[in-house]
């Protein structure tokens, strides 16, 4: 389910559709998009669990694929936006940078279990 509330417009995300890279080629989704990014509902698990997954717009490749809640999906995003120029289609993801990377996801994960994170309406995905 996408999020539809002032809290996402507010920050400058918006509904949309955007291409992703899969191994059968490119697959359009829809989510919520801004700058560089785009953020879309899949599934993340063998057994069905609902997540996240963040997109990096100029190439269509995934960021990360396996977020739990919107709202850390959302404060990754983020954190991210200023490791590099995002804008152009190929990243060089440099150890330092897939560090940097790893570092905002649990971050964001960390501010999201102390309760640091505003909750996202219609977030019905489960940080279990």
């Amino acid at each position: 389910m996408l999020p539809d509330s002032q809290a996402t417009q507010a920050s400058g995300w918006r509904a949309a559709s955007f291409a992703i890279s899969t191994p059968q080629g490119r697959l359009t989704v829809d989510g919520i998009v801004r700058s560089s990014f785009g953020i879309d509902p899949r599934t993340i698990d063998e057994a069905g669990t609902r997540g996240w997954s963040v997109t990096h717009l100029p190439s269509g490749l995934a960021v990360v694929r396996q977020i739990k809640v919107l709202a850390v999906a959302l404060a990754f995003v983020d954190r991210i936006a200023g490791l590099t120029d995002w804008t152009v289609q190929e990243i060089g993801a440099t150890p330092e940078l897939r560090a940097q990377v790893q570092t905002a996801l649990d971050q964001a994960y960390d501010d999201y279990y102390a309760g640091r994170l505003a909750p996202i309406p219609q977030d019905t995905s489960s940080a279990s």
